[in-house]
């Protein structure tokens, strides 16, 4: 929870982007709101973060499809992303997230931050900008800042 707390705080304090909360699992035993609550809780007096509520798949990703940047560890939500075209980042806690990056970029190192390698509290920080590095050189490469 400290490195998604931290991530939010840098994007606040460092870009005039938004945070969306989305949850994507809602069942009983486990359900993506009690964590995302604790993160808009801690947040929301910025005005800058909101968190959506349970809706049907389409309706996720069509806000999914809105982001400029994308954080989750759902893997049905990173293929929102993914084939949204919007960058991002996967929180992985099996080989499946492993495999699915493999699959469209040849690798998954820089697409993929494997849970337990969240042991530094500003992990996600960190592959944030190895990410967003990344769009910035191929963007030049292809002529200039898109």
């Amino acid at each position: 929870m400290k490195n998604y707390s931290n991530f939010i705080e840098f994007i606040l304090r460092n870009t005039h982007q938004n945070i969306a909360l989305i949850p994507h699992v809602v069942w009983k035993n486990n359900d993506d709101r009690k964590p995302l609550k604790e993160l808009y809780d801690i947040h929301k007096y910025t005005g800058r973060v909101v968190m959506l509520d349970d809706m049907p798949a389409e309706k996720l990703k069509g806000y999914i499809s809105k982001c400029s940047f994308f954080v989750g560890a759902r893997t049905h939500s990173t293929i929102a992303a993914y084939s949204s075209n919007v960058p991002t980042l996967v929180i992985g806690y099996s080989v499946k997230s492993k495999g699915i990056a493999k699959d469209l970029f040849g690798t998954y190192k820089d697409y993929v931050l494997p849970v337990q390698k969240l042991a530094s509290e500003n992990a996600l920080v960190d592959a944030y900008m190895r990410i967003m590095e990344k769009q910035n050189t191929e963007a030049e490469a292809q002529g200039g800042i898109q």
